[in-house]
């Protein structure tokens, strides 16, 4: 009796440290962590060799996307909220409910819009030597604008 409560103490322990291993695997090494927008903004100074004139070009490029950004998210959000409240109401739903999906399509058309000209104007930003930099920062653009950051590299 003794030596079964023994062996199944060690199981549990085992057990408890294989997931607290795993769970600092997943956490901090196979998890893609998001560069976030500081560490992007230097990204593109560093890999197109922004001189200082254009650094500070490239700040307000920067600022008025964010701003532009910040009131497209936020109608995207109050539309998604007016439509998810229609949930419970499945009559009064329908219509209003393709309206607000239909919107949210839109929305998002724009935000991809607004992106798109944001690079262009980087783009132009650039002298004629800085192109060839631009053209291999613009393989990796939408990696390194996701949400979710760029895809882990195989080892």
């Amino acid at each position: 009796m003794m030596k079964k409560v023994k062996t199944l103490q060690i199981i549990v322990v085992v057990l408890v440290l294989l997931n607290l291993s795993f769970l600092v695997f997943h956490y901090f090494i196979a998890r893609p962590h998001h560069i976030g927008p500081k560490g992007i903004k230097e990204i593109v100074k560093k890999e197109l060799h922004f001189n200082e004139e254009q650094s500070k070009a490239y700040e307000k490029l920067v600022k008025k996307h964010h701003q532009a950004m910040q009131k497209l998210e936020k109608e995207k959000v109050n539309t998604k909220r007016e439509l998810y409240l229609m949930l419970d109401d499945k009559n009064e739903a329908s219509e209003k409910q393709k309206e607000l999906i239909a919107y949210l399509g839109n929305l998002q058309t724009e935000i991809e819009g607004t992106n798109y000209n944001h690079f262009e104007d980087i783009f132009e930003l650039c002298k004629p030597d800085q192109r060839q930099y631009f053209k291999k920062l613009q393989k990796r653009l939408a990696e390194l604008f996701d949400k979710h950051g760029p895809p882990r590299k195989k080892k």
